[in-house]
């Protein structure tokens, strides 16, 4: 039986409930009438790279090795993350048909595999090479001479229609290319991913707005479902949901004056710069839009001025004491504590991290803004991740209030205004239909990405051990074989019939 999965990064009830009940979207409508529909919970922590990858590899970031899109390595530095991180197969890699995966993120650089694949985000671009196989790059930009991987929201800021409309531009490229490749390519598993929905819900939560570009995405499956849901079992599905935020939590401020991180001093110059949020980073990309030599200008430019410039939000760790610091927050609310053996300065063991988990998590619990709660959840570690590449990971990651985000800069305040509309939420969605799917039977538990992707392998006969994701038959129809088992399996078995 074939499959096609269509992901829509972020994409929240929260916005469709009303839209699907004025009938704005007939594409997602059709399933509620036809299929199985509900909440799709995410996998923390809620950062792209993290969970799609505990999608296709139906195992959590323990095993998979892709916590976040940098990881941190011993000496607290950042370093990006990319599909060679990746520790786990993924559901392509068990199906014996052909897979075709399109704009699927952290794919880049592209591996071998039966079938075809252009790559999606963290490709350099278009320069590089990004399809499998490779001469499938030059029939892509024959047909799409424009054809754009992923967009850099910072590049837009200010200039909110150009965004809009390059936004537009680049999803109706990536609809032609998903429509195009379906009906010319061989396959058995489709697999693409939209990720605009993502970029366009952080920096605005304007529902007539976003409507128009849902209704892009929707015209799609809508042709989806018409053509192939008699004969394929369809699922769309985000990687997490999308909250508004009012304001933002500085957890590392926050860890700052609880007295678990510490600072170096600094000279007064950076300090006062840093309060206007004016580091390396934002230096360079004004200077790049001047019709100026910057290296020329650089090399003229005071010492004391260059090394006073602090460093960029991805850099801020470099201003941190690490003798004196016991913990500190890397991005979404994942919270590191500086162990021996994991960082090159680390001072605590196991026994004072267990300490410090209880300890901080009680102060954040009481933590209120105006008499509410920040705090949602906090889980550790040990709750959330296992296998091989656990410790790797943060030790706790905390989950906020709706209305509320983090931030790991450093500021004053612990509460702070933001430009940002709408950020991630644990709650996404799954949509499916097709030949094995039963109606209206959605499941009243809790079901996450790794369930899904552990379900498609069980829809088309595969059984592998050790996956976190469990199979749900809710949505399945009872007659589903599950007779055939991994290619290693039977390969194995072919191997044993043969003498040597």
């Amino acid at each position: 039986m074939k499959t096609i999965v269509i992901g829509v990064d972020g994409a929240t009830f929260n916005l469709l409930d009303g839209w699907l009940e004025s009938g704005e979207l007939p594409g997602l409508a059709s399933f509620t009438k036809n299929g199985s529909y509900g909440v799709l919970n995410s996998v923390a922590p809620y950062v792209t790279p993290s969970t799609w990858t505990a999608f296709s590899t139906a195992k959590t970031a323990g095993k998979n090795n892709l916590f976040d899109f940098y990881r941190l390595n011993e000496n607290y530095q950042y370093q990006l993350n990319s599909s060679r991180h990746k520790k786990s197969k993924e559901i392509w890699d068990y199906l014996p048909g052909k897979s075709l995966l399109l704009n699927v993120p952290m794919t880049y650089p592209p591996k071998s595999i039966n079938g075809s694949m252009v790559t999606g985000m963290l490709t350099p671009g278009t320069s590089a090479k990004f399809t499998y196989p490779v001469k499938l790059k030059e029939e892509i930009l024959k047909f799409l001479p424009e054809y754009k991987i992923e967009m850099n929201n910072d590049m837009y800021k200010g200039q909110e229609e150009k965004f809009f409309a390059e936004l537009y531009r680049m999803t109706s490229d990536r609809v032609k290319l998903f429509s195009n490749f379906l009906h010319k390519k061989e396959w058995d598993f489709f697999y693409g991913v939209f990720t605009g929905t993502d970029r366009m819900q952080h920096f605005i939560w304007d529902k007539d707005v976003l409507l128009d570009y849902y209704k892009l995405i929707d015209s799609f499956i809508l042709k989806v479902v018409e053509e192939y849901a008699e004969s394929t079992n369809i699922f769309v599905v985000s990687d997490h949901g999308f909250a508004k935020v009012n304001k933002v939590f500085a957890v590392n401020s926050w860890l700052q004056k609880r007295g678990y991180l510490q600072q170096k001093e600094g000279s007064l110059l950076t300090r006062f710069l840093s309060t206007l949020n004016i580091n390396r980073n934002s230096v360079i990309k004004t200077l790049q839009k001047l019709p100026i030599d910057i290296t020329s200008l650089a090399v003229k430019l005071p010492t004391k001025l260059k090394m006073a410039l602090p460093q960029s939000d991805k850099s801020l760790l470099l201003n941190t004491d690490w003798n004196n610091t016991k913990a500190f927050m890397t991005s979404f609310g994942q919270i590191y504590f500086n162990r021996t053996g994991r960082f090159s300065k680390g001072f605590l063991s196991k026994d004072e991290c267990v300490k410090l988990s209880k300890e901080i998590s009680h102060c954040l619990r009481k933590i209120t803004y105006n008499g509410k709660k920040v705090i949602k959840s906090i889980k550790s570690n040990d709750e959330l991740f296992n296998g091989q590449y656990s410790d790797q990971g943060p030790d706790m990651i905390i989950e906020m209030e709706n209305g509320f985000s983090t931030q790991s800069k450093f500021s004053e305040d612990v509460f702070l205004t933001t430009d940002l509309k709408a950020d991630h939420a644990s709650e996404g969605i799954l949509f499916c239909q097709g030949p094995d799917i039963k109606l209206n039977s959605y499941p009243n538990y809790s079901l996450n990405l790794m369930d899904l992707g552990a379900t498609i392998l069980h829809i088309n006969g595969i059984s592998v051990p050790g996956l976190d994701g469990k199979v749900c038959l809710d949505f399945l129809k009872n007659d589903i074989s599950t007779k055939v088992s991994t290619e290693k399996e039977k390969l194995d078995s072919i191997l044993d019939t043969i003498e040597i």
